[in-house]
């Protein structure tokens, strides 16, 4: 849906188009001419959320910038730096939604994978309009490790790091993250690893011995690979 200047976010330009955003949770509802139990999903039967996708000239219709927008935006415009596109089984950003967060995703359009720059664009594109200074970084697999190449970069700008059965190596960053958790030790960022292997915790220190990495299990699931 292409959008007037009036019916636009701050942050959004004359490039964004507006689509939703919404689980594929289901809900059983009881019909009672039938009695029976319809099962129902799509945006009638859960949270529906706007969505702000970047419109970019890729033949393969790849859009740049995507931004989630709660309903009710909590204090401070805290906000969700998301490394990879968003599922609809995507929990924890539902959650974060719910409780006013953004979720920001930066431009997902090079074959080379992350690129810093449009990174660094997306991230003062949003501080500019007010939002938080240190967003909470996120990612699954390979874009968790991008999502630490940027952490380490700029510590100070991050309020923690969330990666999901994260593998820490990065296209942006010529070193691998785990070689290099320093800076994130020395800013106290918290860096949670949800893991599916059959190990409950991986710890690693680096080089200078300052930094380790700690995950916790999600049982049932096989390793990233």
């Amino acid at each position: 849906m292409m959008l007037t200047a009036s019916a636009r976010p701050e942050f959004a330009n004359e490039k964004f188009v507006k689509s939703y955003y919404y689980s594929s949770e289901s809900t059983n509802l009881w019909l009672a001419e039938e009695k029976t139990y319809a099962n129902c999903r799509g945006p009638g039967f859960v949270e529906c959320y706007d969505r702000y996708d970047e419109t970019t000239s890729s033949q393969w219709g790849l859009t740049g910038l995507a931004v989630i927008v709660p309903k009710t935006i909590a204090p401070g415009k805290p906000w969700v730096f998301r490394a990879d596109a968003i599922t609809r089984d995507a929990a924890i950003d539902q959650a974060l939604l719910a409780r006013g967060f953004h979720i920001v995703i930066p431009p997902l359009t090079a074959q080379s994978g992350a690129v810093k720059t449009q990174w660094n664009n997306a991230y003062e594109l949003m501080t500019a309009h007010g939002f938080s200074q240190k967003p909470v970084l996120e990612g699954t697999g390979t874009a968790a490790g991008e999502a630490y190449a940027w952490a380490i970069d700029n510590p100070d700008k991050v309020a923690c790091i969330v990666g999901h059965n994260p593998a820490l190596r990065s296209l942006m960053s010529k070193t691998s993250p785990l070689d290099n958790l320093a800076p994130l030790a020395k800013a106290n960022v918290p860096a949670p690893a949800h893991l599916r292997s059959q190990r409950s915790v991986v710890q690693r220190a680096n080089k200078s011995g300052r930094a380790t990495l700690q995950g916790t299990r999600r049982p049932g699931h096989s390793h990233h690979r």
